[in-house]
């Protein structure tokens, strides 16, 4: 449906809620799939007579700052969406890609008033797995994992790594340090003489040899002997890896122990799908496909069933009340996973809906539409 945004606030702050009010005059709607495009320049004279909107604030390039957006005063003023962001480069944009994705990538060209979907991600050495803390004492708590998502090899000779914001070369990489097309290189904290705080309070960026953009992650609260990264590698979908399960210096996976098949799956009404709790399972998966795609699959399901995992419960029992359409043919999925990817940056705590295949049992049962 469209939204209307007037009367709403954006800020260069998370918390800051009241920073500049969106022109409450008359409505200002966005169309469902629509943009809006917000000047962030400190010159709100210009609104006067004009067709865009300019905020009382500026959005700092060179360190990095935090842009927010918070609901009208009406409805509690509450934060609807925002995150810090790090160093800037001229005529590069910092967006989601795909749009629906965990965390925004710098991105090229800008897309003001259109889709991210027309532009590139802008490079290819990514930050793609982390950790901060772990129960042991005496363990190395702190590495990072570096990724070329690119075609080409990279050099990170000048390279810089911080915790830190507004000191971007707090660790520069002394050596010629080539780094292969789809290759991971992993630097902890005896090289780099400093450590990330697991409380989230610190970010993680890299920048390149003459202090220019990489890539950043603004990251949350972490756990012990408990790792989060990109999967799959260097894609724009953030997880955390289960305990002493971490990938370090090799693919991300969120595999976990191979499961028995689930079994017994078992409408309870026209409606809810219900099955036998699996051993030691943490989380089950279900979709409803069209029954081709079952049958094409020659009975390896996840073969052609494509984002199974989108709808994770813990529940032995799935109820939708959404009706397919006369005649058609649903195929019901269910596996198990002995774990699961569950949180997303975007909407964390909530489990994220971008969660990747797993080697798990499976189970499939057809069942007619009304």
């Amino acid at each position: 449906d469209p939204v209307d945004v007037s009367g709403m606030f954006m800020a260069n702050s998370l918390v800051q809620s009241l920073e500049w009010q969106v022109p409450d005059s008359e409505p200002v709607i966005i169309e469902p799939g629509g943009y809006l495009v917000i000047l962030a320049d400190d010159d709100t004279d210009q609104m006067v007579g004009g067709e865009m909107l300019h905020t009382n604030f500026k959005l700092n390039s060179s360190i990095g700052s935090e842009v927010a957006l918070f609901d009208t005063v009406d409805h509690g003023n509450v934060r609807i969406h925002g995150y810090r962001f790090g160093k800037q480069n001229a005529d590069l944009a910092y967006g989601y890609l795909p749009e629906d994705s965990d965390a925004p990538e710098y991105i090229t060209p800008p897309t003001p008033g259109a889709s991210n979907e027309t532009a590139s991600y802008y490079s290819p050495i990514v930050i793609n797995e982390f950790h901060t803390t772990s129960f042991d004492p005496e363990a190395i708590d702190d590495w990072l994992e570096i990724y070329n998502r690119g075609d080409s090899q990279v050099d990170l000779f000048g390279y810089g790594i911080t915790d830190e914001r507004d000191t971007p070369m707090k660790f520069t990489i002394p050596w010629h340090l080539f780094i292969a097309p789809g290759a991971w290189i992993s630097i902890d904290e005896t090289i780099l003489l400093f450590a990330w705080s697991s409380t989230g309070v610190e970010v993680v960026q890299i920048v390149d040899a003459a202090g220019g953009a990489v890539d950043f992650y603004d990251y949350g609260l972490q756990s012990d002997d408990i790792s989060e990264g990109r999967f799959p590698d260097g894609t724009p979908n953030w997880h955390f890896f289960p305990e002493f399960g971490h990938t370090r210096g090799w693919s991300n996976t969120c595999s976990g122990t191979a499961l028995a098949p689930v079994e017994n799956l078992r409408f309870l009404a026209a409606t809810c799908l219900a099955w036998d709790p699996v051993v030691l399972a943490e989380d089950y998966d279900t979709i409803a496909v069209d029954v081709g795609t079952l049958v094409s699959s020659a009975g390896d399901y996840s073969a052609s069933v494509i984002d199974c995992a989108r709808n994770n419960a813990r529940s032995t029992i799935v109820c939708n009340d959404t009706v397919p359409v006369a005649g058609q043919v649903i195929g019901y999925v269910v596996r198990a996973s002995s774990f699961s990817c569950d949180f997303g940056t975007y909407d964390a705590p909530v489990p994220n809906e971008q969660q990747g295949p797993r080697d798990s049992g499976i189970a499939a049962a057809p069942g007619a539409c009304p």
